[in-house]
């Protein structure tokens, strides 16, 4: 028997034959009309489509045999490509080349063997259509040619399927690029499904067996590859237990002297039907599937190697049109591994913003209650003097420094606003107040100071500004303390007006605030710049008058968190007009009810106080202001505390947050679990605890933000007993001094 031998053009025969998407596909009733004519025109007891693929003949449709393919070296069509001519054998036992083939001699008994080759378009033969008889055999011309007939209508009908099949894998490849996309913007932190989805698809396309996709790292040990998806290829239990615990975080190669490796070493596309003969081959583990080809394809963000995709095993082997086939995948594939790059970047990003925010708010606190601390010491020590039998001089002198004192305090204020609004953690409210009460008193507050400056201060509230309004009561009095506080700064002569009107803002209405001054006015290139922190209308104003530059930009920002707008009309030398327009909420989450708290220490029955504070001087002043009418317990450390509140009794405890050995949150716990109803101020410099609602206060029955004035001690005070009295927690009047 004499084999049939490959020809020259083998190669490329094969990959035109694996473009055709023929192989291995469901039968196909019109080529199997064809071949059944064939064997109807010339008698055949056989009759077949038949394809040469690389190792085997393979039949694409076939009359009179059930079988579906024999091997290539057996086959007479594999002698019948070799030329555009029939293939005739009228007697195959008088033919050496056949006379002892298998074929032949056993099942199915071939006799005479007529083949037409199948020529494509691009000029290979690809295979034949074939007659087969049983007995010697002669065709005639006529006959011949009625074969190649429809030989050419085979070859026209497996073409014309190629194009449709190449619109269908090529639609496929879009809905994937599409849905792909879809997710990306959808899911941006979930890529695990979208490169299982791409390594599917682009394994479908390619006719591949198994591959992966992997992104390019280089650490401190060098370059390797990570996956983003692989087939689960594992041929042992170890194998695939490795496979389970890293596919999901990426499984990392950096043994770069393999086939995959030479890809990433050079950046150079590798197609290998050979993989064996490969310069870079390194053989691969017992065990471990075939490696019968490899496509290995570079991706690049610019010049920059960022990843490759590999796969393995295509039947006939790959080339250069499997790779055109499946560039939109492959550029997706690009796309994705750039997309999830920049995403992890961003995230990174936002991570370290974060800490470097969260960072920077812990340091802001914590100035803030460094600071705080002492200051409740001058204040209060300033509180005690004023309190004393001074004189006239002398209580300018204190009234000098307390106002220095709550100016710097003002100044530490404003900065941890800023830094609370910064991160979002300002919370705002909904209650119901009476806005013409809170105009007054915030204009009250700058009455002297303009009084001092030979201003005039009004108020003009409108006859339809309703009696109650549901908002944020005490951050629109920080807003307007903070407009009306600049235009007396600002403002040398003339007058300094609040206006107040209501606005049908929908659903529940709303209210203006303006505040007017006949002030130096604002440089229209400057008034851009005032919504900025820390910035003024230009430095000199820093240096003549003062302040952070944070007040506007606090005052915006609280206007935007209440939903609404600040704006400003201004002329240098003619004065300015700040416009505050706020919306009603529609329903108040608590009612702020007004107390008068007279700030005589007879205001109360002589109490008995525990004080835990551990700042000496702080002891001092709590001293001072209570000392006279009530009967004092002060420690210094969270353990004492305790411990004194278990033995003794007491009307009262007044309770430092930051103290040795023990905090106040704990301390409080403590005395709180063994059943005492004893109420317990809490003093201190940590603001964020101020903000707490009651349920949220660890305990404590109010609180009393340092430093503070007596008055502010005192109402807190008469509000815990009295709500200890009646039994109440409310929330609503859970309020700080």
């Amino acid at each position: 028997m004499q084999a049939a031998i490959y020809p020259e053009n083998e190669s490329e025969r094969q990959a035109a034959l694996n473009d055709l998407f023929v192989l291995d596909t469901p039968e196909d009733t019109s080529l199997d009309d064809l071949t059944a004519l064939a064997a109807a025109l010339v008698g055949a007891d056989i009759a077949l489509i038949s394809l040469v693929d690389n190792e085997r003949q393979w039949f694409k449709s076939r009359v009179g045999l059930d079988i579906s393919e024999t091997p290539r070296d057996i086959s007479f069509c594999g002698h019948a490509i070799h030329s555009d001519e029939v293939f005739s054998i009228p007697d195959a036992l008088n033919d050496e080349r056949f006379a002892d083939n298998p074929l032949v001699t056993g099942q199915p008994n071939i006799r005479a063997y007529f083949g037409i080759p199948l020529k494509t378009a691009t000029g290979f033969r690809i295979g034949t259509l074939c007659t087969i008889f049983r007995e010697p055999k002669k065709l005639e011309d006529n006959q011949i040619t009625q074969l190649r007939i429809l030989a050419r209508a085979a070859v026209d009908r497996i073409e014309s399927r190629r194009s449709d099949e190449k619109l269908k894998r090529y639609a496929a490849q879009l809905s994937i690029i599409s849905d792909i996309q879809a997710e990306f913007i959808s899911q941006p932190g979930n890529r695990t499904n979208q490169f299982d989805s791409l390594l599917d698809a682009v394994i479908r396309q390619t006719d591949g067996e198994y591959g992966f996709i992997g992104e390019i790292h280089t650490d401190d040990q060098g370059t390797f590859l990570r996956t983003h998806a692989i087939t689960d290829i594992s041929w042992n239990a170890e194998t695939r237990e490795f496979y389970q615990q890293h596919v999901e975080s990426g499984l990392e190669f950096r043994n770069l002297d393999t086939l995959f490796g030479y890809v990433i070493r050079t950046g150079e596309l590798v197609l290998e039907n050979s993989p064996a003969n490969h310069p870079s081959a390194a053989g691969i583990p017992h065990g471990h599937p075939p490696l019968n080809s490899f496509m290995g394809v570079p991706l690049f963000r610019g010049k920059d190697l960022i990843g490759m995709v590999g796969v393995a095993n295509r039947p006939g082997g790959f080339d250069q049109q499997t790779l055109k086939d499946a560039r939109p995948l492959l550029n997706c594939i690009a796309a994705v591994i750039i997309g999830d790059a920049a995403h992890k970047a961003l995230v990174l990003a936002r991570d370290e913003a974060e800490r470097a925010n969260i960072a920077k708010s812990e340091f802001v606190a914590t100035m803030s209650h460094e600071i705080r601390t002492p200051m409740n010491g001058v204040l209060g020590m300033l509180q005690l003097l004023g309190r004393s039998n001074l004189e006239d001089t002398q209580m300018k002198w204190v009234g000098i420094a307390s106002q220095s004192a709550e100016s710097l305090l003002t100044i530490i204020d404003d900065v941890l606003d800023h830094s609370k609004l910064e991160a979002g953690k300002m919370e705002l409210e909904a209650v119901e107040f009476p806005p013409h009460e809170l105009s007054e008193s915030v204009l009250e507050l700058l009455k002297i100071k303009a009084e001092e400056k030979g201003l005039s201060c009004k108020l003009d509230i409108a006859d339809d500004v309703p009696p109650l309004f549901v908002s944020d009561p005490t951050r629109i009095r920080q807003v307007l303390y903070n407009i009306l506080g600049n235009a007396v700064k600002f403002t040398e002569t003339g007058s300094v007006t609040l206006k107040v009107e209501a606005t049908p803002v929908q659903p529940f209405g709303g209210l203006k605030f303006s505040v007017i001054d006949t002030g130096i006015g604002i440089d229209a290139n400057q008034q851009s710049k005032l919504f900025q922190p820390f910035a003024q209308a230009d430095s000199s104003t820093t240096r003549q008058f003062g302040g952070t530059g944070l007040g506007l930009t606090i005052s915006r920002r609280l206007t935007e968190g209440l939903g609404g707008t600040i704006e400003l009309s201004s002329v240098a030398g003619k004065g300015t007009t700040f416009t505050v327009e706020l919306p009603g909420s529609g329903k108040a989450s608590g009612a702020i009810e007004a107390q008068a708290v007279e700030e005589k220490d007879e205001t109360f029955r002589p109490l008995r106080i525990l004080v835990a504070e551990d700042n000496l001087l702080n002891q001092n002043v709590i001293r001072g202001l209570l000392g006279n009418a009530h009967e004092l317990t002060i420690c210094g450390d969270g353990e004492e505390v305790q411990t004194i509140a278990s033995k003794q009794s007491f009307d009262l405890i007044l309770m430092d947050i930051h103290l040795p050995k023990a905090d106040g949150i704990t301390a409080t716990a403590n005395i709180k679990a063994k059943g005492s109803a004893v109420p317990i101020v809490a003093l201190t410099a940590d603001t964020g605890l101020a903000t707490l609602t009651a349920g949220e206060r660890n305990g404590f029955d109010g609180v009393v933000l340092k430093p503070f004035k007596v008055r502010q001690l005192y109402e807190e005070i008469s509000r815990v007993l009295i709500a200890a009295q009646s039994g109440t927690d409310d929330d609503e009047r859970f309020a700080a001094g």
